[in-house]
């Protein structure tokens, strides 16, 4: 069939001769085969996530099991070096799962809650933890209120999923999802509170934190977020009192002075606490 031969000549030219270009012929041909617009891979814990090979998400996560550098590799090191044993974790725009999933095989965290709205990648994301106990997608988004938002979704890279397009230039599909407040979470619903905290909203963020602000007044959780959709007016509000900022470096996960933007697209506000 064309999509074995087609992933099987991707696996070989990518994968073991680690040349590029066969990407976007795998695209192209997935647009028009089925079998790519509807793969199972199987993860080394033997559990199994759909893909399709139309979007980009599936060449993260193919291109992850052959092998290839974890693009949040600083972030992960980073987020070690703080985590201990049975912390809380909340992974906040669980995008494809791929983080998540790291997250969840080291086994160090407690609990990991992951909350992504769109509801592609929020079921690609659930059954790349599904072998993990400990280990929750929500399929709901967070923010500022509680409230139905629409989610703009550029066609391909469902990755790059916005609630705020004019402030990433993007466009594309439109869809409604839901949102929640994270202190109700921890006040009113129960949940245990996070002590790390990853945001990646595609300009979002402010508002994910101005909903957490009675959570890290009252716990003071370390906090990472991606600030490459933000501009400098907008990082220095996200800063909550008695925080620093650190950049992340992408590649060591070492944290560098905020001013250090060139060395990773990752940043980290830690309590003085």
């Amino acid at each position: 069939m064309i999509e074995h031969a087609t992933l099987g000549f991707y696996r070989f030219w990518h994968g073991s001769l680690r040349l590029k270009g066969a990407g976007a012929l795998l695209t192209q041909i997935a647009s028009h085969a089925k079998g790519l617009q509807h793969h199972s891979l199987k993860l080394p814990e033997g559990h199994r996530i759909d893909v399709d090979f139309r979007d980009v998400s599936a060449m993260y996560w193919l291109n992850h099991l052959l092998g290839d550098p974890f693009e949040e590799r600083g972030l992960l090191k980073a987020a070690e070096r703080f985590l201990e044993k049975g912390d809380v974790v909340w992974d906040i725009g669980a995008n494809s799962g791929l983080l998540a999933y790291q997250i969840a095989k080291a086994g160090t965290a407690g609990e990991l809650h992951s909350f992504e709205p769109n509801p592609l990648m929020s079921r690609l994301a659930s059954q790349a933890v599904s072998g993990f106990n400990h280990a929750t997608v929500h399929p709901y988004g967070l923010s500022d209120r509680e409230a139905e938002f629409t989610l703009t979704v550029p066609s391909g890279h469902t990755t790059m999923g916005t609630l705020e397009p004019d402030s990433t230039h993007r466009s594309g599909n439109l869809c409604k999802v839901s949102c929640r407040k994270g202190d109700d979470l921890v006040f009113k619903d129960g949940f245990k509170p996070p002590r790390i905290i990853k945001i990646d909203t595609e300009g979002h963020e402010l508002s994910v934190l101005k909903g957490l602000e009675q959570t890290i007044f009252t716990y003071h959780p370390i906090i990472f977020f991606e600030h490459i959709s933000l501009d400098a007016g907008s990082i220095k509000e996200l800063i909550p009192d008695e925080y620093s900022q650190h950049i992340v470096c992408d590649s060591t996960g070492e944290l560098h002075p905020a001013d250090a933007v060139h060395l990773g697209h990752n940043s980290v506000l830690v309590p003085a606490k």
